[in-house]
């Protein structure tokens, strides 16, 4: 999913579409395998981290 996201020309939708994949890994899956996955730290403030 990571690289699908990556794949997105435009930088502003790429970062809300990031956002938003996070928000629902972090909801299901461990934190962990969430920063494993999106490596690019945008989102500190959010419940996976």
């Amino acid at each position: 999913m990571a690289g699908r996201v990556a794949g997105i020309e435009s930088q502003h939708l790429r970062q809300e579409v990031s956002t938003v994949t996070q928000l629902l890994a972090g909801l299901k899956y461990k934190k962990e395998l969430t920063q494993a996955i999106f490596r690019e730290g945008e989102m500190r403030e959010l419940v996976i981290y």
